[in-house]
């Protein structure tokens, strides 16, 4: 078997699947007959025993989505897989229904035997289970968010067979383009953004120009069911936001991040107050670049081709172990076991999904990795990145099920943790002055693409979100990102009309409506942890271990405050930005040099 692609037998052999449902179906009804029998005054040993079925349910559940859902990620016209993924939403459908009662019983909102989950014993059982008792009291708490029975049952239907399918349709879409592009003079076809994507960031203008215009050239194709899509998911994600009661869209990812409306508001404040370093970056590239005209083709051209020098794959692993060895053996175990352990696909292909990511699947399931590397130092950063993802949810694999995983806003810490290593490591070993330029000029692109495009990418979704449940043309939602692409830009860049349609593939804005802050979130919060390493690592390591054990165990401004970092001060985001201020000085020291 290829090293370089993942091996997903590891979750389970895709042979046992079928006998694999049938059982975990089994399961379901067993478990269902037991939360049948809850009351209030139930023996909480019994409860915690309902409760860890419950889990064991669970876990078999997502074992079977990982196993089906990845292979579809690097085999998507596969019709099999398709099959299968069938089955497994049918079950997903019935557990459910158990689930549901469940959870209703537990928030108070439903009644089981007809008796609900009183105040005084929901605590008695939730002070039981003292690994998971802030899940169950927050679940209490989150109850006015929560719908009756029947009404969770529609929704839950109507996203399964309804919008998720509108989705899935989306990235049927996307894959099917095939980008027709001039490169050097030559005529070359790419059937994947990945491929095509790395002439963003040619050195030659008229490739980045030529790329770019063959991606939107594409996407104008099939502009209107982009379009068609993105107005579904707006006005259904509206929709059940308003019949929730939530104050407004975005306050749904607050609320699922466990992180106050004000926390957030402060961040986007912070980024507004600091978006002239990034103009004056942007300005400083373009004097260097000799680019009068300079624009958002080429935000990411590269300073210089030594910069642009290949790592290959076998080096960026050896590179990657000995930044974890020399932090700490601990994150180096755990790196190496996803590094030898073909958790990690690397190399794109056709019929693979484009871009990144880090999958977690259950705490006793090491993660698995979607990587397409084509041996850029960008890339190298990014592979850093998705490891840190990796280290992440192997720390929080001491976690039960239902704490498994981060709220958003904490997910990036180990991911920044591994992408500032890597750059650190990547300035350390530059054979120039002018790669150390281009590093430098690539990593606050990349701060700029973390912090400042995703708090846009934001500001466009609250407006879009305000506006498409009304009615809105297909012309208007272009205007309203082209407006805010030339608002994030001033006079540093000039953006051409054709970036109007960048949203539409952007996949977060449709998979996750306002899932981006969690990036600036994240990056912000990553720079002052690693500085914190950096000034005094045998101190400071234990707290950054901590916050990736925690999982969501804890409430992510309580965790962040009992080591010393207090996210609801509005100066505290400004920190990061001294960091970037640093980076930029450095820059120009160095040009200056």
């Amino acid at each position: 078997m290829d090293k370089n692609k993942w091996n997903l037998e590891q979750i389970m052999p895709i042979n046992d699947l079928h006998n694999y449902l049938k059982k975990t179906s089994d399961e379901i009804k067993m478990l269902k007959s037991e939360i049948l029998s809850l009351s209030p005054e139930i023996d909480s040993k019994l409860f915690t025993k309902v409760i860890n079925h419950f889990e064991s349910v669970l876990d078999k559940i997502y074992i079977l989505n990982a196993r089906v859902s990845l292979n579809i990620e690097v085999d998507l016209k596969n019709q099999n897989l398709r099959y299968l993924e069938s089955l497994n939403t049918n079950l997903v459908k019935e557990f459910e229904e158990v689930s549901r009662t469940l959870f209703l019983w537990i928030k108070g909102k439903e009644d089981i035997n007809n008796k609900k989950l009183d105040l005084h014993n929901a605590k008695r059982l939730f002070d039981a289970i003292k690994d998971k008792s802030y899940f169950f009291k927050r679940e209490r708490e989150l109850a006015k968010y929560s719908l009756s029975s029947n009404e969770e049952a529609l929704i839950f239907n109507k996203d399964l067979y309804g919008i998720n399918t509108v989705l899935e349709l989306r990235t049927l879409i996307e894959n099917k383009q095939e980008y027709s592009v001039e490169i050097d003079g030559k005529r070359e076809i790419f059937k994947t953004i990945a491929e095509l994507s790395k002439f963003f960031e040619s050195p030659k203008r008229q490739n980045r120009i030529n790329s770019y215009n063959s991606l939107y050239e594409q996407i104008e194709k099939n502009e209107t069911e982009y379009s068609s899509i993105y107005q579904s998911v707006v006005k259904d994600f509206n929709y059940s936001a308003k019949l929730r009661g939530f104050k407004s869209p975005i306050s749904v990812m607050n609320i699922s991040n466990d992180v106050s409306d004000e926390i957030v508001v402060n961040l986007f404040k912070a980024c507004d107050n600091h978006i002239p370093l990034f103009h004056k970056y942007f300005s400083i590239k373009s004097d260097y670049l000799k680019i009068k005209d300079f624009s958002r083709y080429d935000l990411y051209a590269p300073v210089n081709h030594e910069s642009k020098r290949e790592i290959s794959i076998e080096e960026a692993k050896e590179y990657i172990l000995e930044l974890y060895k020399d932090l700490d053996t601990e994150f180096y175990d755990k790196a190496k076991t996803l590094i030898d352990g073909q958790f990690i696909d690397y190399f794109p292909r056709e019929n693979k999904k484009s871009g990144g990511f880090c999958a977690g699947i259950t705490p006793t399931n090491k993660p698995f990795i979607l990587l397409n590397y084509t041996g850029s130092s960008r890339d190298f950063v990014t592979m850093a990145h998705e490891i840190g993802h990796g280290i992440h949810f192997v720390f929080s694999g001491t976690q039960s099920i239902l704490n498994y995983n981060a709220p958003l806003i904490l997910a990036e810490t180990g991911s920044t943790l591994g992408e500032h290593m890597a750059f650190d490591f990547l300035i350390k070993n530059t054979k120039s002055k002018e790669e150390k330029i281009g590093l430098l000029f690539n990593k606050i692109s990349d701060i700029y693409a973390s912090i400042i495009r995703q708090i846009y990418f934001e500001k466009f979704e609250i407006e879009a979100h305000e506006k498409i449940p009304s009615g809105i043309s297909l012309d208007e939602i272009n205007s309203i990102y082209l407006t805010n692409l030339k608002t994030q830009f001033g006079k540093s860049v000039s953006v051409p009309e054709i970036f109007k349609r960048e949203w539409m593939y952007i996949p977060h804005i449709f998979h996750t409506p306002f899932y981006c802050y969690s990036y600036p979130f994240g990056q912000l919060l990553g720079i002052s942890l690693y500085r914190l390493i950096k000034d005094n690592k045998k101190e400071n390591l234990p707290k950054i271990k901590k916050i990736l054990s925690a999982g969501s165990s804890e409430k992510p401004e309580r965790l962040l405050k009992s080591i010393g970092i207090d996210i609801s001060d509005p100066y505290f985001w400004d920190e990061g930005f001294v960091y970037i201020k640093s980076l930029i000085e450095d820059l120009q020291k160095e040009l200056k040099s």
